[in-house]
């Protein structure tokens, strides 16, 4: 470590956070990113729409996450209460993410400067603060969990290395051990790759000590970590089941696993070489042909040699990047669904430390080929320019991918354009679309990608909304039912659309038809049992009103009956039960309506409930 950090370094630490926030200070006035994972992280989780009226399980696991993501929820719950609109909630949120990611910046610079030099540090810290791969982490509102996340893991390993240095003047550390804890235990509330900290932690002690043993004291600390993440590993992994099936990617095979390693590993390393176009590209489809692995395993191969040869040659100071750097990448297969390496918010310490093992590198190769003198000051000079040229492209590229988080049709447009044989651009853009109101332009992209989507059997579920608001219903009923019948593996929203559909407009049921019949009860189900009536209050009467008259009311009667037995029932349920047959309605056990819900004429309590329409 360079305690002697010269004066203008401070200053440029200073100008670099400014300019950071200048280029991405626009985003603040962005919204949510509809067509994405937004609306479930920031809307319509139940535990985000009322924290303390859902179970300490939701609360603790955030079941719809996939993963237990218990502090950013918390955040999003109270922004939420205080926002005084939707605006300045997800204004607030932009804020935040910001403010963490200027954070981030500092506590990089003081900890790469405690493992070299100064000038190393801070030509590292400028190059990841501004590279486009950090945009989607930051201006992607749903990846508060992400870079709060880095916040934690960055600040336990500065408190550790503090530590270090401090413990071998045998200085008090107890307060440094408590600071970690504490970082854990947020960070774990963030994302689950927070219990890599104890290894991490023993990585860096062996690493700065330049020693394979870990001192004895050290195991207190790092012991009680290693403990509570051993425990914490099944509950993170809880959720990851059903999430792997909804999304189809179970797969087990072999084959398949190597085949989507390989491909996201080339598409990091050539988003992180040639940040141009860094498409959201989370449609690689699988299994594909062998060559298209090759690229993946050339940079796997070529990783384990430099490794391998550093290590051989006892480079630990280089090779010390690289295993952090492998560290921070490899949970990323999400725990159980292997691999999900194909976003870019995925990067953020990954490139990190490859920048650093960069920076570090073409240092150490000046110092050894230029003796001291002249020679050596201008080799520095010469690689600290193109630092800055780095450094300059870097910026620009920011400053343009960050315009393209302005909406759904900015971000995909350009996916659209370059990659016309892939279902998702279609959705994507045609969502953006309908966000701003152009319905038939919508149209014509879904249909443009009609070819594709019946080929991958992943049928937009959006074009009969399209159709619906166009005014061709039974355009939109006709493709409602192709879906069911269709799609790879058709979703209750999907059955929801089309009993909605039939309902709204009162279309008449075939009950001759088996088919035709068990859909319509299957989806009654799902409107029924996943709790759908709630969320749509103007569309449950009619629904309720269709199954009574084709005598489909028994998932009806059985939700209801439930109902009634919580503690606050939803309004509304009084109002579905006037809809039902009489004999139906005389077999539940109605309770009498109580007060809060003698003056609404519509079916909503929602600040009783906890309940939005989505």
């Amino acid at each position: 470590m360079n305690d002697d950090t010269p004066r203008y370094i401070w200053l440029g630490l200073g100008l670099l956070v400014v300019v950071v926030a200048a280029l991405y200070a626009r985003a603040l006035g962005f919204g949510m990113t509809a067509s994405y994972d937004d609306p479930n992280y920031l809307l319509f989780r139940p535990e985000v729409q009322n924290w303390w009226g859902v179970s300490w399980r939701q609360r603790l696991l955030t079941p719809k996450t996939g993963y237990p993501t218990v502090i950013p929820t918390f955040i999003y719950y109270h922004l939420r209460m205080v926002s005084s609109s939707m605006p300045s909630y997800f204004q607030s949120l932009h804020a935040l993410n910001l403010g963490l990611h200027l954070s981030n910046i500092v506590i990089v610079f003081l900890l790469l400067r405690r493992w070299s030099s100064s000038h190393v540090a801070f030509i590292a810290t400028a190059l990841w603060a501004l590279h486009p791969l950090n945009v989607e982490v930051t201006v992607w509102l749903t990846n508060l969990k992400t870079v709060l996340w880095g916040t934690c893991m960055l600040g336990g390993l500065l408190l550790w290395s503090i530590r270090l240095a401090r413990s071998q003047r045998e200085g008090s550390t107890w307060r440094f051990d408590a600071g970690i804890g504490l970082l854990f235990v947020i960070g774990v509330g963030c994302r689950p790759e927070m219990i890599l900290l104890p290894l991490v932690l023993a990585v860096v002690s062996m690493y700065q000590r330049r020693s394979w043993r870990i001192p004895r004291d050290h195991f207190p600390l790092l012991g009680m970590l290693g403990g509570l993440s051993a425990a914490y590993l099944p509950l993170a992994v809880s959720g990851q089941e059903s999430l792997v099936e909804n999304v189809g990617a179970g797969s087990s095979h072999v084959w398949t696993k190597y085949y989507r390693f390989t491909c996201a590993l080339e598409l990091a390393a050539r988003h992180y070489v040639v940040p141009i176009s860094l498409d959201p590209e989370y449609y690689i489809t699988y299994p594909g042909s062998w060559l298209e692995t090759i690229p993946g395993l050339v940079i796997v191969l070529g990783l384990g040699c430099l490794m391998l040869g550093l290590a051989l040659r006892r480079q630990i100071e280089l090779l010390f990047p690289l295993i952090m750097g492998a560290l921070f990448y490899g949970p990323y297969s999400q725990l159980k669904q292997l691999p999900r390496l194909t976003s870019d918010s995925y990067f953020y310490l990954p490139i990190l430390m490859v920048t650093y093992f960069l920076v570090l590198a073409g240092y150490r190769y000046l110092q050894s080929t230029f003796d001291q003198g002249p020679r050596h000051q201008w080799a520095l000079r010469v690689g600290a320019g193109v630092a800055l040229v780095a450094s300059l492209l870097f910026a620009g590229l920011t400053h343009q991918q960050v315009g393209r988080w302005r909406n759904v049709l900015a971000l995909w447009g350009p996916v659209w354009q370059e990659n016309s044989t892939v279902w998702r651009p279609y959705f994507h853009v045609a969502r953006g679309l309908t966000k701003m109101g152009e319905w038939s332009q919508a149209r014509e992209v879904l249909e443009r990608g009609l070819p594709i989507f019946r080929k991958s059997r992943r049928y937009p579920h959006l074009l009969p909304e399209v159709y619906d608001h166009l005014g061709e219903t039974q355009r939109a009923i006709d493709f409602a039912y192709e879906i069911l019948q269709r799609h790879e593996s058709p979703k209750p929203s999907h059955y929801v659309t089309y009993l909605e559909l039939m309902a709204e407009h009162d279309i008449s049921l075939n009950v001759e038809d088996d088919e035709v019949v068990t859909h319509t009860r299957r989806a009654l189900e799902y409107f029924m049992t996943n709790r759908y009536w709630a969320y749509r209050p103007d569309k449950s009467v009619d629904v309720v009103a269709y199954a009574s008259k084709y005598e489909l009311t028994a998932p009806v009667a059985d939700t209801l009956s439930r109902e009634f037995q919580r503690e606050q029932p939803h309004c509304l349920a009084w109002r579905l039960v006037g809809e039902l047959p009489d004999e139906t309605r005389r077999s539940l056990d109605v309770p009498p309506r109580p007060e809060r819900c003698q003056t609404q004429q519509g079916p909503r309590d929602e600040e009783a409930n906890g309940e939005h329409n989505p």
